[in-house]
């Protein structure tokens, strides 16, 4: 899995965990020679019983 499919998945989860007015806010920005991605959303988080299970697809479908 490429890094495009993991930001493409971690997006999408979080925004099926979203309430009923979402926001999700991505920056990035380099720290010396890392490229760096943080996401925020203001979803309820991921349940500890699947967090192993983070960078999957469909991860909403699974609750």
């Amino acid at each position: 899995m490429g890094i495009g499919q993991v930001i493409r998945n971690l997006l999408i989860n979080a925004m099926h965990g979203m309430d009923d007015i979402p926001w999700l806010d991505v920056r990035t920005y380099t720290r010396d020679s890392w490229v760096m991605i943080e996401i925020e959303d203001q979803g309820v988080g991921v349940p500890v019983d699947v967090i192993g299970q983070f960078f999957e697809p469909f991860l909403h479908d699974h609750g």
